[in-house]
């Protein structure tokens, strides 16, 4: 078990071989040797020996199961030259091919899982389902938390869902007099994204000149109810 700041404490007797797995749910099990053998002047000396292991712990994606690792991922033994317990080299090289086919394994699943979460996000905002879509995205940023195009569409999204319009139909079925033809749905969100960053009375400005200009000398095709609220 860890202590609050995730690392842990034990006494180990010298001239002793351990096996130490190391498991926690969600992450791959992990085995590794100490060999606390010591030459006898160490034993004479009397201090205490240090041993501070840095251990990476692999989270379990969907495709891996616990046990991907097949030989313990280190051997630790005494270095008389640094007086503490090291990680032994030669054993470093001979079980890197492994460690490192497990980890490209791993980062392809994150790969694959990011962008299954990414499209899932980007056809919820399609469809204008953002509090989905936001989730969504937020998943797949679990799987890669640099990648900043993902960060400005979860902002860009978050601005659809703080700034809400209620419209009535028939502001999308204004007749424009320039080339006689509806104001689509389309073309009424293509309005509005392109007010989204403006101050609200600003926004105003800007939908009133749209719709002005839409509509032209034609009159008015029925009253127009636009409400905007910030939250």
């Amino acid at each position: 078990m860890t202590d609050r700041k995730n690392g842990y404490g034990f006494t180990l007797q010298l001239n002793t071989e351990y096996r130490i797995e190391i498991s926690k749910e969600g992450f791959l099990k992990e085995v590794l040797y100490i060999f606390t053998h010591v030459p006898q002047e160490v034993i004479l000396y009397g201090d205490d020996l240090l041993w501070e292991p840095d251990i990476y712990l692999y989270k379990i994606l969907p495709g891996l199961n616990m046990d991907e690792f097949k030989m313990p991922v280190a051997y630790y033994v005494f270095n008389l030259e640094l007086w503490s317990i090291i990680e032994d080299e030669e054993y470093r090289t001979e079980v890197e091919p492994m460690i490192l086919e497990v980890s490209q394994k791993i980062d392809r699943l994150k790969d694959k899982a990011y962008q299954e979460k990414k499209n899932r996000g980007d056809s919820l905002s399609r469809a204008e389902r953002y509090e989905e879509a936001i989730i969504a995205y937020k998943e797949a940023e679990q799987y890669n938390s640099e990648e900043n195009q993902l960060k400005a569409q979860i902002k860009s999204v978050k601005k659809l869902l703080r700034t809400r319009y209620t419209d009535e139909e028939e502001n999308i079925d204004q007749i424009g007099d320039k080339i006689l033809k509806r104001f689509m749905v389309s073309q009424f969100r293509e309005t509005l994204l392109k007010a989204l960053n403006k101050p609200m009375e600003e926004q105003k400005g800007h939908l009133e000149k749209t719709l002005n200009s839409w509509k032209g000398k034609l009159e008015q095709t029925d009253d127009i109810l636009l409400m905007g609220l910030r939250i």
